[in-house]
């Protein structure tokens, strides 16, 4: 069949039926009378709320200006159970657009509040004044809506339509929420026209995962451009490419629960993600995609709020002249520098990748998101001569980047990259008014960032040999009461002594020794003294003289004497039999405890600890344990060393193990006895 060719059309109608040969899974309106009594969902009691259902469907339309755009079409459903679970009422969307005028936009919504009341069903609909679109930041809008008259034993229920020009990522579908699932659904129509790859991910596996082909239907009409002395024709007609139409189901999936050491949940989540592989469009050559991350690195440096701001040296220069007047040495300058933006920007607490105002406004304020404050160092490094590039990343709990699928909506912050010459660099964040030099704040700690220059783009390390590290040590002396006297220290370093300063600071003395001793119900402190608050290049210490009570149980003639560090977790943060994430501590560390402990007179040892060594098979964590007895003194020392910051899943019960076994060692006891 000789087709005109339909993509130089100046005027081009697509009209095809997107009818799914299965019915949805739900009808809206039609709520279950069993759904709407449920009081608790049993197969999972604690649950504070369950996605009764959650169906989406994608399909693409054709637009004269723009060309193919995407449609989602999402209907959700959700029973409340707990107080906790009334958060499920709000609901938020980012909608992305780009510099070259692509966008996504919120078509319609919809929804309604079911309660029984009196035995009898009452609806409370979704009103245009429930719904807000706000300004998110330079490239995307933040498109949400509270569910009205919502209360526990409440079901909810919702439908939107989203438009997307961006056809090339697709859309994510999460089958694995916070809450648990009961059932999940995404169906996919795509036309022959394009090529995607799919990556299901997570740790369950579909009930329905099928496919099957279908032919579809273009009705199209457009004008041919006009030769040189010719007319312009027009005309019509109809193909009918054939296309895949795909579904995927997952059943009762259970909740998310949070775990120590993990980074964000939803990295974990069972789910669907696509990426643009080809096109073909008829009379066209096939086109083949790939990730271009030179592409979405000229989009920041060419977006106002990012590489725009970054060109506005001249704002910055008089005050960088001030600041390193009389240095000459890269190091005084960054040092310079890096101190002033760090004491006199205060960060918002907003993990940005864009700025909402510009430099002059931020200098004015003394106040900033993420990216004001570190592309605002960025740019000052520039005008003292060094070569400085922003590092786009995501934080902790922001979640994973995609390494294989460029996605502005992966990254949320920005650190600096200074280069030293020879290979050499430093990440700079200038957030935190604790945080040295050199090193990132633990927020940070997320594997890697893309590093965005002009002209080049590369992965860059996140991780550093930054710890996170204590050593206590003490001299005290058993009382044959109970009570132990004497001196206490906490010597920190790394990421503990950023996080005690911060805490010292926010909190003022008093408010911060109050949770201090929540801990520590048994402390009587008699002095308190810090050093080095305010040099943050050197150990905070802490010293305590004190009477600690209850440290040691009589019992008859025996004293048993508790050697596990105040304040310190008795029980593994490892609960879970079988763990399917990994455990990201986020940095090395290392805990240390060096007592010395005085006997009462009148007592002698009757039984101490066996001196113990742990160590993980790769070597990678080591726990050290000894009491030894120097006359009427006991020495007791414990150290442990983990120095990888991420463990597989698959080592999870080697460590869950070694936690066990170590915190057991640290809750054995000296028993004393009394001389007759």
């Amino acid at each position: 069949m000789n087709v005109k060719p339909l993509f130089l059309a100046t005027a081009f109608a697509l009209l095809s039926g997107i009818a799914w040969s299965q019915s949805a899974p739900m009808k809206w309106g039609k709520i279950d009378q069993q759904d709407l009594e449920m009081k608790v969902y049993e197969p999972d009691t604690t649950a504070p709320a369950v996605i009764l259902g959650d169906y989406g469907e994608a399909y693409f339309t054709y637009n004269n200006e723009k060309g193919f755009q995407l449609n989602i079409k999402r209907h959700v459903r959700i029973k409340i159970l707990k107080t906790e679970g009334l958060e499920q009422a709000n609901i938020e969307n980012l909608l992305y657009q780009s510099t070259s005028m692509l966008k996504e936009e919120m078509l319609s919504v919809k929804g309604v509040t079911y309660n029984l009341v009196d035995g009898k069903e009452e609806k409370s609909k979704l009103s245009k004044s429930d719904v807000f679109v706000e300004e998110y930041n330079e490239r995307s809008n933040l498109h949400k809506f509270t569910m009205p008259n919502v209360k526990v034993g409440s079901v909810l229920e919702y439908e939107y339509h989203k438009l997307s020009d961006f056809i090339y990522s697709f859309e994510t579908w999460v089958f694995q929420s916070t809450i648990p699932t009961r059932w999940s659904e995404f169906r996919a129509r795509i036309p022959e026209y394009f090529g995607y790859k799919n990556f299901m991910s997570g740790h369950y596996s579909p009930v329905i995962n099928e496919s099957e082909s279908y032919q579809d239907r273009f009705d199209y009409r457009g004008e041919s451009l006009p030769q040189a002395g010719g007319q312009i024709e027009r005309y019509s007609g109809t193909i009918t490419p054939y296309g895949t139409k795909y579904r995927w189901a997952m059943e009762n999936v259970p909740a998310l629960k949070e775990e120590a050491y993990i980074t964000t949940l939803s990295d974990y989540a069972s789910k669907l993600e696509f990426e643009l592989n080809y096109t073909k469009y008829p009379n066209q050559t096939i086109k083949y995609f790939s990730s271009d991350w030179d592409k979405l690195s000229r989009e920041f440096l060419e977006a106002n709020r990012f590489g725009g701001e970054l060109k506005k040296q001249k704002h910055v220069s008089s005050l960088v002249a001030s600041l390193t007047a009389g240095k000459e040495k890269p190091e005084e300058k960054i040092q310079a520098l890096y101190a002033y933006v760090q004491q006199n920007v205060k960060y918002n607490g907003q993990e940005r990748v864009y700025m909402s105002k510009g430099f002059k406004e931020v200098l004015a304020t003394k106040e900033g998101n993420a990216a004001e404050i570190n592309l605002l160092m960025t740019a000052m490094l520039r005008e003292a001569g060094l070569q400085a590039n922003p590092v786009i990343m995501s934080t902790r709990r922001h979640g994973r980047i995609n390494p294989v699928i460029p996605l502005e909506k992966d990254f949320n912050y920005v650190v600096c990259h200074v280069a030293m010459g020879d290979n050499q660099y430093i990440l700079i964040d200038a957030t935190d008014p604790f945080q040295p030099l050199g090193t990132l704040p633990y927020r940070c700690m997320n594997d890697r960032g893309r590093l965005v220059g002009e002209g080049f783009t590369s992965w860059v390390t996140l991780l550093n040999t930054e710890k996170w590290s204590s050593f206590i040590k003490a001299k005290l002396k058993v009382m044959p009461n109970g009570t132990m006297t004497g001196t206490l220290s906490y010597l920190l370093d790394g990421y503990e002594a950023v996080n005690v300063r911060k805490k010292m600071f926010s909190d003022g003395e008093d408010k911060y020794m109050e949770e201090f001793f929540g801990k520590r119900g048994n402390w009587l402190v008699k002095e308190h003294k810090v050093d080095n608050f305010e040099n943050v290049y050197k150990k905070l210490e802490e010293h305590f003289t004190l009477e600690i009570r209850d440290k040691a149980i009589p019992a008859g003639d025996k004293l048993y004497v508790a050697l596990l560090p105040e304040g310190v977790e008795e029980n593994s943060p490892f609960k879970m039999n079988d763990r399917k994430f990994p455990v990201n501590f986020g940095c090395p560390t290392e805990d240390m405890l060096m007592y010395e402990i005085e006997l009462p007179e009148g007592y002698v040892v009757e039984q101490i600890p066996d001196p113990a060594m742990l160590v993980l098979p790769d070597k990678s964590a080591i726990f050290r344990f000894n009491v030894a007895q120097l006359g009427n003194k006991l020495s007791v020392t414990s150290s442990l060393q983990i120095k990888k910051p991420v463990y597989a899943a698959e080592e999870y019960g080697a460590l869950k193990q070694f936690y066990q076994l170590m915190l057991a060692k640290q809750n054995e006891q000296v028993v004393l006895t009394k001389q007759k």
